[in-house]
């Protein structure tokens, strides 16, 4: 569960778009329920919730969607404040639960929409064990939903390691693969007939693995990109319950492509001793990406309990 003053800023945040500036995302809610988790008192919420939100842009208004209204006609902001309007109502009539059970097995493919900010953001209000962004967390994953689409390969690799293993030697990529944004590097990726050898190819494709994978990448290049891998690991892990079972295909299929895009870098083995002192250095940070990625690195630490998260966490906060 969260305090009140973290329910009351995040419901605060819902009046800000998803999105704000050239297409960055706004992380102001997830970023509130990491900073809590990681000790934050009700002043350090108020001030970083201050802080964050002038970098924002106002919500549009919008009013309930009808049937045949389905994205037609309106922007995107209009449209997301309607849609969300819409999942409101269902969460006070049906419940969170039932609203998730009906939505989130159709965003499956769109795991990476967005440099798979939606499916994180609703990760981060499932994770909260508070209704309270629910709805506008859903709205946001459907209106950057984009599926990350393409024929499978044959099931080539046993495991992802083999997978990751091989396309790491794979002279038909290039050594970087450039983009706008990670969404585009990762469609540059999935493009390319090369990659037709990898995709949906892990016959023994499991959470644990890619989890581990995702922060082996990240300990060695503190990329970016990389960052997202982890998080995104974690959203997988706490929206399991909702999601059909080919989310760990199209979740190994986007770090694949990321892993492309990146360099295909070697991963990283070494694990830190001493974790202590993580949530207390990232809870001072203005960073959201600080508090977002510390946040769920101990999480999957504490499920996983590997060393690589909590080395990974340190990475961030430049201890490594």
């Amino acid at each position: 569960m969260i305090s009140e003053t973290c329910r009351s800023l995040i419901s605060d945040s819902r009046r800000f778009s998803t999105t704000y500036g050239a297409g960055f995302f706004n992380h102001l809610p997830m970023a509130l329920l990491a900073l809590e988790r990681l000790g934050g008192d009700d002043a350090r919420l108020r001030e970083f919730a201050a802080f964050y939100e002038k970098r924002l842009r106002l919500q549009a208004p919008g009013d309930a969607l009808a049937d045949d209204d389905w994205r037609e006609g309106l922007g995107q902001r209009r449209y997301e404040s309607a849609l969300a309007a819409t999942f409101d109502e269902d969460v006070r009539t049906r419940g969170a639960t039932a609203l998730l059970r009906d939505v989130v097995p159709h965003l499956t493919g769109g795991l990476a929409s967005e440099a798979f900010h939606g499916a994180i953001r609703v990760a981060y209000a499932v994770d909260s064990g508070d209704d309270v962004d629910i709805a506008g967390a859903l709205a946001s994953w459907v209106t950057g939903f984009r599926e990350f689409a393409g024929a499978p390969a044959e099931k080539r690799f046993d495991s992802a390691a083999g997978a990751f293993a091989a396309i790491a030697f794979d002279d038909r990529f290039a050594k970087i693969v450039e983009g706008a944004s990670i969404d585009g590097r990762l469609s540059k990726v999935n493009a390319l007939p090369a990659f037709d050898r990898y995709r949906s190819g892990i016959a023994n494709v499991a959470l644990p693995d890619l989890a581990m994978i995702a922060a082996r990448i990240f300990i060695s290049t503190g990329d970016f990109v990389a960052l997202h891998l982890v998080t995104a690991c974690h959203a997988v892990r706490v929206l399991q319950p909702f999601l059909l079972p080919s989310a760990l295909d199209v979740l190994a299929n986007a770090m694949l492509a990321a892993y492309v895009a990146i360099g295909r870098p070697p991963l990283a083995a070494a694990i830190i001793d001493d974790g202590t002192g993580l949530a207390s250095r990232a809870a001072k940070s203005d960073d959201d990406h600080d508090l977002k990625l510390v946040y769920c690195c101990l999480q999957e630490e504490e499920h996983y309990k590997s060393g690589l998260h909590r080395t990974a966490a340190a990475v961030r906060l430049g201890l490594v």
